[in-house]
């Protein structure tokens, strides 16, 4: 009976805490949503292609779809050696959000703030916004989307995960994480754990370190020639 209780008891809270991460999907959407046609208004008549649509898209057919939250690592993964039992990833208070006509991105909203007070920052991000939706194809929307942002290299990777734990993310690398880091060329996974991530970026960072460093040493000074001296002839 206690088993019982036990089981059904952990299920609501299970429940309870996906139901949380998708409200704050909500919120992100729905001011997304009360605000983007601000944005839309904003857009010079004839320039639509210049911010990522069509000139004959019917404005009245957007449609904002589910949001990216940015991750990123914090100042100790930066700074020392990795450890197995510390964590490293910096939850953000912003979003990417996919604006699309018909089923097709167009373009992404950024969103900064909390839940008492989200805003619009930003919109472009045009072939981002395709390369997210290519990449997300068969994921569920049921499961959190994630954009783990590293700006030391330029780089980006999709996250996906629906058991509320970072450790279970698979993280999809975007052409700037496959430009960037050159061990994923080489090692041609479609998706990689956290700790293979974390490891990847490490390694690239320290190679990049050595090279700046062999960059500014200061070149050593070349042998001088040694010349034969002529005899002075004395009259």
């Amino acid at each position: 009976m206690y088993r019982s209780m036990l089981v059904i008891l952990l299920l609501v809270l299970s429940s309870f805490q996906i139901s949380v991460m998708s409200l704050t999907d909500m919120h992100v959407m729905k001011a997304a949503e009360g605000q983007l046609g601000i944005y839309i208004a904003r857009i010079p008549p004839g320039e639509a292609t210049s911010y990522g649509f069509r000139q004959e898209d019917d404005k009245d057919l957007l449609v904002v779809e589910k949001p990216y939250r940015f991750l990123e690592f914090n100042e100790d993964f930066y700074s020392y050696d990795l450890s197995e039992d510390k964590n490293y990833i910096l939850i953000k208070n912003e979003w990417k959000v996919p604006v699309s006509i018909k089923g097709v991105n167009r373009v992404l909203l950024t969103v900064k703030g909390n839940s008492s007070n989200y805003t619009i920052s930003g919109m472009g991000d045009t072939m981002l916004a395709k390369e997210l939706q290519h990449k997300n194809i068969g994921v569920s929307d049921s499961e959190e989307y994630y954009l783990l942002r590293i700006p030391a290299l330029s780089a980006a990777f999709f996250g996906h995960e629906g058991t509320n734990s970072f450790m279970d993310i698979e993280f999809i690398p975007l052409a700037s994480a496959i430009n960037a880091i050159a061990s994923i060329s080489k090692v041609r996974k479609d998706s990689y754990s956290l700790g293979e991530v974390q490891q990847m970026v490490k390694e690239e960072l320290v190679k990049r370190a050595k090279k700046e460093t062999v960059k500014t040493q200061p070149k050593k000074n070349a042998p001088k020639k040694k010349t034969k001296s002529t005899p002075v002839k004395i009259n």
